[in-house]
């Protein structure tokens, strides 16, 4: 779905191609787990609706929008709105592109819908530990939490606005690369050097200009996809009426990403940026594998309640912890 997902792109592809290259992407991709295939998919879906919606409308594009829509909608309903990225204003009265894309992205919900009507909207209920108090708590049913909401949209805005703030360092390492289940990190050196492989995508231009219009959208659309993903987590992973969201990690935010890319991107590529790109990713890829390697199959997998256990820094920014 990657490779599929590259290859309709109509432009900007060094915005896909950076984020699948960040280690937790890779990590995933080449792992058993459903985030493999939610990843493809949600990329996938943001290819075809901005191919559908720059390039023109075909029967072919229509059958894979109205057939990928559903199957993004039911593997994970909150990265949907992420094929409104292929929206634009009509061209003209024939321009029908708009209206047939809305119209797969109401297909997806209805599917996601049902899919939760027939399911009779189960939710299995466990135990966590809380983040804030490190006692043990229960999920809330997401009925209950949703009333929470509804009572006081406003303090929920509150805890929204503070849980983003609070958990933003945590959610940029585990996007970058935080292994086994979060508890392993990359040496520390490795994270400023994935800024610069972004910066290198960034700069390697799109090769297309859009309007600040287009960019904006496009911005909005990310921002109110990550904010779902933390509407989601109050609603399934959190405490009933807790005054913080719990759950969410990076991870999560990896499909939206290169539509952050996308709207920041120049249309001309910047001189030496494509090779800083493929630079810093090979580098970058080399010492998640390393880090992997030695995590895994050579010290084993060890922690001390999830923090590093180097004694000084200039450990940590050379080698992968938790290590021994």
């Amino acid at each position: 779905m990657l490779g599929l997902a590259l290859r309709l792109i109509p432009f900007g592809r060094p915005a896909l191609l950076a984020i699948a290259l960040l280690p937790t992407f890779s990590y995933q991709g080449g792992s058993l787990s459903p985030d493999a295939v939610i990843n493809g998919l949600g990329f996938l879906g943001l290819a075809l609706a901005l191919r559908a919606g720059f390039t023109g409308w075909t029967e072919r594009r229509g059958l894979a929008l109205i057939v990928t829509a559903p199957l993004l909608a039911l593997a994970k309903g909150v990265y949907l709105p992420l094929m409104a990225a292929g929206l634009r204003w009509p061209e003209g009265r024939r321009d029908l592109r708009p209206l047939l894309l809305s119209g797969a992205m109401v297909l997806g919900a209805i599917a996601f819908i049902l899919w939760m009507k027939l399911s009779g909207g189960s939710q299995a209920l466990y135990h966590i530990v809380s983040r804030k108090t490190g006692e043990m708590v229960t999920t809330a049913p997401l009925a209950d939490q949703l009333a929470v909401i509804t009572h006081s949209p406003l303090a929920y805005l509150h805890v929204l606005a503070t849980s983003v703030a609070e958990r933003a360092p945590v959610y940029a390492l585990q996007t970058v690369g935080r292994f086994g289940w979060n508890a392993i990190l990359l040496p520390l050196l490795a994270y400023p050097l994935a800024m610069l492989m972004l910066i290198g995508a960034l700069f390697s231009g799109s090769e297309m200009r859009f309007s600040l219009g287009q960019r904006l959208w496009w911005l909005t659309i990310a921002i109110g996809t990550a904010l779902l993903i933390e509407t989601a987590m109050y609603l399934t992973g959190t405490a009933l009426g807790a005054d913080y969201i719990q759950g969410t990690q990076g991870r999560y935010f990896l499909p939206i990403l290169p539509l952050v890319l996308l709207a920041l991107m120049p249309a001309d590529p910047i001189y030496g940026a494509r090779a800083v790109f493929a630079a810093g990713a090979s580098l970058l890829l080399l010492i998640a594998a390393a880090t992997a390697f030695d995590s895994f199959w050579v010290h084993g997998f060890v922690t001390a309640d999830g923090m590093p256990p180097h004694r000084s820094l200039e450990r940590a920014l050379i080698l992968p912890s938790p290590r021994w």
